[in-house]
């Protein structure tokens, strides 16, 4: 995507757009089908090191509280879907909106890494 602001760019399934902001720097906006602008996120382009990352991380792979250290959270982008593994379930959405949940097994969960998501479940 191009940073540039108020520009509006498509994937085939949302709109997106990116608007400078003079505290948070650029914040990026997302549009679903027949919805107003929401944020996503806010950035700047200052230089960052790898610490910067690390207190982050940590509470992603060691505190309690944490969503993100149980279970694998992968997506995908399709020509006309994005297929999302949350929590055990396969979520397909097609503009932005979900059209089909699948609860899935853990021995269904891994071949669905493996197949759709080209990922190694070895050691899982």
């Amino acid at each position: 995507m191009l940073l540039e602001d108020g520009l509006i760019q498509e994937d085939g399934q949302c709109a997106y757009r990116y608007e400078w902001q003079e505290f948070y720097g650029w914040g990026q906006y997302r549009q679903l089908p027949g919805q107003d602008w929401q944020p996503i996120l806010s950035f700047d382009l200052s230089p960052q090191v790898d610490r910067d990352f690390d207190p982050v991380l940590t509470f992603f792979a060691c505190h309690p509280s944490s969503s993100m250290r149980d279970d694998p959270r992968v997506a995908r982008y399709f020509p006309d879907c994005v297929m999302a593994l949350r929590k055990h379930i396969l979520r397909e959405e097609r503009r932005g909106i979900p059209v089909k949940k699948t609860e899935l097994t853990w021995e269904e969960e891994k071949r669905v890494l493996r197949e759709l998501f080209g990922l190694e479940t070895e050691g899982m």
